[in-house]
């Protein structure tokens, strides 16, 4: 039986079969159950897609020292981001050349980005900014964990980093 204290989520989740559970009732929709901060905290790809379903996406991302997601928009799709260890700047606005809302999101606070808004995650830390991001209904993304998006899609006139933020990491 997979337990939520398992240390490996990547070989636990393979083990993980609703056949060997005998409550199932011959159903194999098994939840996908992880100890998501654990694996946010792992996780060393800039993109890591962790599960899709029909109606959403869970992604865990790692983001360098001053790097960024990148600038992106989601036409049908609400973002949740949860930030687990580092601190950004998270910048939104309705136009790509207009991000006028940016707050500083450190360890435990999260936010809600609804459709259609521009957005960018730039770590204004001094370590790798680790999250991750709820996507409803899902994205495409690449599975591939390989992707940076190199500071040239930053927009770095858009920030400045402050080393007195208190962006430590653990």
């Amino acid at each position: 039986m997979f337990s939520c204290n398992n240390n490996n989520y990547m070989n636990s989740r393979n083990n993980n079969s609703c056949n060997n559970n005998s409550n199932n009732n011959g159903c194999n929709d098994c939840p996908d159950v992880f100890n998501i901060m654990q694996v946010v905290k792992q996780n060393t790809d800039f993109r890591r897609i962790l599960n899709t379903s029909d109606n959403m996406q869970v992604t865990a991302m790692c983001i360098s020292p001053n790097d960024c997601i990148g600038l992106e928009n989601h036409a049908n799709t609400d973002q949740f981001i949860c930030i687990v260890c580092g601190c950004c700047k998270l910048m939104s606005g309705n136009h790509r050349d207009c991000l006028t809302c940016q707050e500083i999101l450190k360890e435990g606070c999260c936010c809600i980005i609804p459709a259609n808004t521009w957005h960018n995650v730039v770590n204004i830390g001094s370590c790798p900014l680790k999250l991750f991001s709820i996507y409803a209904p899902p994205e495409n993304h690449n599975s591939c964990g390989c992707m940076d998006m190199g500071m040239d899609m930053c927009m770095p006139n858009m920030y400045t980093k402050n080393n007195d933020n208190g962006c430590g990491c653990k």
